[in-house]
């Protein structure tokens, strides 16, 4: 009977620990960058003047990815809207954060 209880016990807490694991991001085959809100803004506006490979590979802060974004806006000479700014900087900071 103990060994009925244990077993349930070890099937429970694998079930359980299965569960709590982070799910795997999904990588777009095109760009190589994590499919998630705001992933086509940042296609579509930051790797027109640069690979994506260079945001993949990079890693911020929120502030740092902002002040990275209004760098690159400086330097192309042209204004994202804000809202679109914030998509981008909150897709970068979420998906490519500081390790």
């Amino acid at each position: 009977m103990k060994a009925y209880l244990y077993f349930g016990a070890i099937i429970l807490f694998l079930f359980c620990i299965a569960g709590l694991r982070p799910k795997q991001a999904s990588i777009d085959p095109e760009s190589g960058l994590t499919i998630a809100q705001g992933w086509k803004r940042v296609d579509a506006y930051c790797t027109g003047c640069h690979t994506a490979q260079m945001i993949t590979r990079h890693r911020a802060t929120r502030d740092e990815w902002l002040t990275v974004v209004r760098r690159m806006q400086t330097i192309g000479k042209w204004t994202l809207h804000p809202s679109t700014e914030a998509e981008i900087v909150d897709y970068l900071s979420i998906n490519y954060p500081t390790k």
